[in-house]
């Protein structure tokens, strides 16, 4: 599942959908809620209020974020690097100076894998590698010497997760538990919240058009928000968006395209 996630968010760097199966489509969904969806909104167990949204002025990306980050570091590349066609560990001098770190001590006690690295990013002076271990993902840097040898820089723990273009940030969704859709079901009820700092208060028309990728057993929907600038961190509150399908969802898997992976909703 996290492989064919990330084909798709490569296929955003060419702004074209790829193939999975019969083919998904990754397009943006107009449907927001209307004006009957704010009588009785739902409140999900976590606390808050479900609020009728604004219908967005903004026009959503055609697919969802095409780049990865590990959380709290300047680590930041193109979600093809984790793709089928990655370049594992290779034979370079960089890749070698890696291999040999990681076979001490000193990269055990900071939880680095031995194997299952991928070179993410290269520059004339640094080389970035991921891998996933046991325990999640670790990130380690290599740096160019002033004799022109390569050597370990750094590395770590990585929260790897999906990178919102600039400017955008994500609102985390789960269904909505009033009105779960049947397998004929053509638009999704969902109820989402801001995860960066918004003055405690819904998007409104920051909200962008939802993402929806749909593939043969999958449907990927991610929720993008134009960020507040110099916003206060209080509990932002439940909305409400419905998202539309091109197909009946049927008995397909829910997926919320902000994390990586994505996360199952249903």
């Amino acid at each position: 599942m996290a492989r064919a996630w990330a084909i798709g968010l490569a296929c955003a760097l060419a702004l074209a959908a790829c193939a999975d199966g019969p083919g998904p489509t990754a397009r943006p969904s107009p449907a927001l809620s209307g004006p009957a969806a704010s009588a009785g909104a739902a409140t999900p167990s976590g606390g808050g209020d479900a609020t009728q949204p604004v219908p967005p002025t903004t026009p959503a990306p055609s697919a969802a974020p095409a780049t990865m980050a590990c959380s709290g570091t300047d680590v930041a590349f193109p979600s093809a690097a984790l793709g089928p066609l990655a370049e594992v560990l290779p034979l370079t001098p960089q890749g070698r100076a890696l291999a040999a770190y990681v076979a001490t001590t000193a990269a055990t006690e900071l939880g680095l894998p031995r194997d299952g690295w991928r070179r993410v990013s290269l520059t004339p002076a640094k080389a970035t590698f991921v891998a996933s271990s046991g325990r999640g993902w670790a990130f380690a840097t290599v740096a160019l010497q002033a004799d022109g040898s390569w050597f370990f820089d750094e590395g770590g723990s990585c929260d790897l997760t999906a990178k919102a273009p600039a400017g955008l940030g994500f609102a985390l969704w789960r269904p909505d538990p009033s009105a779960r859709p049947a397998a004929d079901a053509t638009r999704l009820s969902v109820l989402a919240r801001e995860a960066a700092c918004a003055n405690g208060q819904a998007p409104g028309p920051r909200l962008l058009a939802p993402i929806v990728e749909e593939a043969a057993m999958t449907v990927t929907v991610t929720l993008l928000v134009a960020r507040l600038p110099n916003a206060d961190c209080q509990a932002n509150p439940w909305f409400r968006v419905d998202v539309s399908l091109s197909n009946p969802l049927g008995s397909r898997t829910l997926l919320d395209g902000s994390t990586y992976p994505p996360t199952r909703r249903g």
